[in-house]
């Protein structure tokens, strides 16, 4: 899906800081998930698509955030220095990477220390009161993830946070298996269901869910309930060849 630049802005609230959205985002739900948090804190973020970003609009702006899962060291210095405002890179998938966003947002506009802790204790605990709801649903299940390299990496992080087993074999490279393989692994490793970033592997009465989703946001605090909330129902399926 291609994201299309988002302008809502509540004009009815004059905003404190001004931030340009820049970055990794898989649909507009996750830009609309990000914009809520950081308004929150008095940030109006606005999503700037990759083909939009320009020097004078990388300058109007008190804040350049630049969401990717991996922090990019020489980028942040490089524009820091040529554009004279803070630019970070951050990850707000996980309430902990979501958590360590927003406290860095805060530090680098010299934001209320306290005001900042208030906001991400509320978000915690939040997924805390949400996520007892999905506990007992989620807690133990046992998912094969089909994803490779960091991405699998920070899946795998995030759903041990669920209390979910995720099951990997890093020998091999998912989009390259078939779909016996795939069928065999899960057997063999008795998963309940199946998390991958394609549709095409089916596995006879094991549900399969697929990640990124095209609609579903999975950044922030929100986002952390909405995936314990796709696995629960997700794993309630069955599937049949």
């Amino acid at each position: 899906m291609q994201l299309q630049q988002a302008s809502d802005l509540n004009h009815e609230v004059q905003p404190a800081y001004i931030a340009n959205l820049l970055g990794e985002f898989n649909n507009m739900s996750e830009v609309s998930s990000v914009q809520e948090l950081l308004r929150e804190f008095g940030i109006i973020a606005e999503y700037i698509p990759g083909d939009q970003a320009r020097s004078a609009v990388y300058q109007r702006a008190n804040i350049n955030i630049f969401h990717m899962p991996m922090s990019e060291v020489i980028t942040q210095k490089r524009f820091q220095t040529r554009f004279s405002r803070p630019y970070l890179t951050v990850s707000f998938f996980g309430p902990s990477e979501t958590a360590g966003a927003l406290r860095d947002i805060g530090l680098a506009l010299g934001l209320d220390t306290n005001a900042v802790e208030k906001n991400v204790r509320k978000g915690l605990l939040g997924v805390t009161n949400d996520i007892n709801s999905y506990g007992s649903e989620v807690y133990g299940k046992r998912i094969l993830l089909l994803h490779d390299g960091y991405q699998g990496d920070l899946i795998e992080s995030v759903l041990t946070d669920l209390g979910v087993k995720s099951i990997r074999d890093k020998r091999f490279k998912y989009q390259n298996m078939r779909q016996e393989n795939v069928k065999q692994l899960a057997m063999e490793q008795k998963a309940q269901l199946i998390i991958g970033p394609f549709y095409d592997v089916f596995v006879k009465g094991l549900p399969y869910m697929t990640m990124p989703d095209p609609e579903t946001s999975y950044l922030g605090f929100s986002g952390f309930t909405n995936l314990a909330k796709s696995i629960s129902q997700m794993s309630k399926l069955r599937y049949h060849e």
